[in-house]
Formats: structure tokens, sequence, C-alpha cells
């Protein structure tokens, strides 16, 4: 096989029709583009690659343009194209304070090297709309919260407000008991009805009180006051009721609404008199000893 000496890298190679390898060929046929920070390689007849060259050409169909500084606006280096304002490396390192005062870094030049007057469209409007620093619940101190439910500015004052505020904790309240005044504890929730009570006694005594002021009529209420709002048999006192003793459906006996004709008994005793398992003669003498 046929090889030849390269006239550079002084190398054998295959191609005998040149006198240098393809690799030498490729090097030194090839130049770099003479904008600041382009790796591009160009061929030494073309004056830029491929991307800048097409910059050229809009910079040339816009005439208005052309007299922009050769000078990069940052770092003042030298451009070779006079319609950029800055320079490649700049334009990728080039980070600056967001006009709107957000206290946050943002690029300052964005695509074809356009510099932002506000940088990601905030301006110096939108600090009066900011929140203003609201003072924590635990320390007292003033901070910034990231939204309108925060209340607290950091761990260690959400840890003592966990610790003065267990989650799971009801908050209860001393409440007297409408019956007897018994002091009671009783959540929020526990104190929508008007009357509390300690007990199931209590409960039942409630219920005969709400019996004696609206159910009974006048006769009935002083026959029960008379009783003592006691079972006159038995003497129970948490649940009581009004007997007639002349039943009123045997009207023509006497069955009336007078104080003679009626008694305080329990509900079982209340049964009883209905059928007939007390006399008549014992209630009135009862009522007698009252």
């Amino acid at each position: 096989m046929d090889t030849r000496i390269c006239q550079r890298c002084k190398r054998t190679h295959r191609q005998t029709n040149s006198p240098v390898c393809v690799s030498c060929r490729n090097r030194y046929s090839k130049k770099p583009c003479p904008v600041l920070g382009c790796k591009a390689m160009i061929s030494f007849m073309s004056p830029f690659c491929r991307r800048h060259a097409q910059t050229q050409r809009r910079a040339q169909d816009r005439p208005d343009q052309s007299q922009a500084p050769i000078h990069c606006v940052e770092c003042r280096a030298f451009l070779q194209m006079g319609d950029r304002r800055v320079c490649c490396r700049c334009r990728k390192s080039v980070m600056v304070l967001c006009a709107c005062g957000c206290g946050r870094y943002r690029k300052k030049f964005g695509y074809n090297d356009m510099e932002f007057s506000y940088i990601s469209g905030h301006n110096d409007n939108w600090k009066d709309k900011r929140r203003k620093p609201i003072k924590c619940l635990i320390c007292q101190q003033l901070f910034k919260a990231a939204s309108t439910r925060q209340k607290l500015c950091g761990l260690a004052c959400r840890a003592e407000w966990l610790r003065q505020n267990p989650p799971r904790a009801k908050k209860r309240t001393p409440i007297p008991c409408s019956v007897c005044g018994v002091v009671i504890w009783k959540t929020p929730c526990q104190q929508k009805t008007r009357e509390t009570v300690c007990s199931k006694a209590c409960q039942y005594k409630l219920l005969s009180h709400r019996l004696k002021g609206k159910n009974l009529s006048q006769p009935k209420r002083l026959a029960a006051q008379r009783d003592g709002y006691r079972c006159r048999v038995c003497g129970f006192d948490v649940l009581v009721e009004v007997h007639h003793i002349q039943p009123r459906k045997r009207n023509g006996g006497g069955g009336k609404d007078t104080l003679d004709n009626l008694i305080t008994l329990c509900p079982n005793h209340h049964t009883m008199a209905d059928r007939e398992l007390l006399k008549a003669d014992d209630l009135r003498a009862l009522i007698a000893t009252a």
C-alpha cells in the first residue's frame, strides 16, 4: 500500500494525492470566529460563523441601529459587530438586582442582547403592594410573612406555640348546673343548649320543671305546688304528674279541675290509679293530710 509523508506533521498518511494528511488539512484550513466568546471554526474565506453572519445581515437591513457602540456596555471589550451592545460572556454572566426591590437577582440581558428596563416584568409600583411586616405572636418581633395565614416567624416560635396551645386539648369553661348549681366543665360545642345539667337526675328534674311551667294549667299547677311537686304515695320528685281522682270522662260524677279532685303522683302510681288499683277514697285521704 502506497503511503506519503505529511509536509506539516511529518507523519505517514495514505492520501497519495495530497501533500498533507486529513487532520492537518481540517486543522489548518479553518479559523475561529472573530467574535469574542464564539468558539465556532470557520473557513478562511468566511468573515463570521453562520449565527453571527445572520446577525450581521440583520444589522445591514436596519441602518438605524448601525451606529450602536462598538464596545461592550458591561466589560468595555471591543466588539467587531456594531449591532450588539454586550459581548457573549457578559450576556451569560451578568446578573443584577431586580429593579422592583424584591431582593432577587435576575438576568439583565435577554434575546438578541435586549436590555430589560424592569427585569422579569417587575416595576417600582409593585413595592407598594407588598405585605407589610407583621409581629410574631410569641417573640413579638417584626418579620415578613410568606402568606396571610402565617403568624409565627420560625420553628422555635412554632414549638413554643404548640406547647402553650396543644392541638388536641379541649377548651372547656365552667358552667353551673341549671338545677342544683354544681359547677361543670363544658366544651364550646356542648354550650349550645340554654340549660345545662350535671346528671340524669337533674335532667329529669329539669323536665319536670318544664312540664310544671308549660303543660300544667292553673289548677294543676296549684295542686302540684300544694303537694310539693312530689308523689303523695311514695314521695318521688324526679318526674311527677297531676292525676284526676274522678276522671273527666265521667263528668256526671264530678270529674272537674278542682283542688279536691287533683293529686300529684309519679308515673307508676298514676298508671295504677288509672287502672283503679288505687282507690279514690285513699287518694282523697292523702289530699286531706297535705
